[in-house]
């Protein structure tokens, strides 16, 4: 899921939040973490000022898993469109 309008600020007090209320460190523009099996992927756009986020292992679930991992974090960004 790719989300828009997320300001650096923003983004760092994501990473605050990750790390403070789910164990989970996201730190840099781009990574993976793992909790409870569940292995997540992130990439952040400086310019762009999106995020994309995906669970990848599991592809089947991973707009499931985005969705309960941004809602967690309370990004109340819209999520982007689809790609055409």
């Amino acid at each position: 899921m790719i989300y828009e309008s997320i300001s650096p600020a923003r983004l760092a007090a994501i990473e605050s939040r990750a790390q403070s209320e789910l164990g989970i460190a996201i730190n840099g523009t781009e990574g993976t973490a793992t909790k409870n099996g569940i292995t997540i992927s992130w990439v952040y756009d400086p310019d762009d000022q999106t995020l994309t986020v995906g669970d990848t292992r599991k592809p089947w679930c991973a707009a499931a898993i985005a969705r309960a991992w941004i809602g967690l974090l309370q990004i109340d960004a819209p999520p982007a469109p689809p790609a055409a």
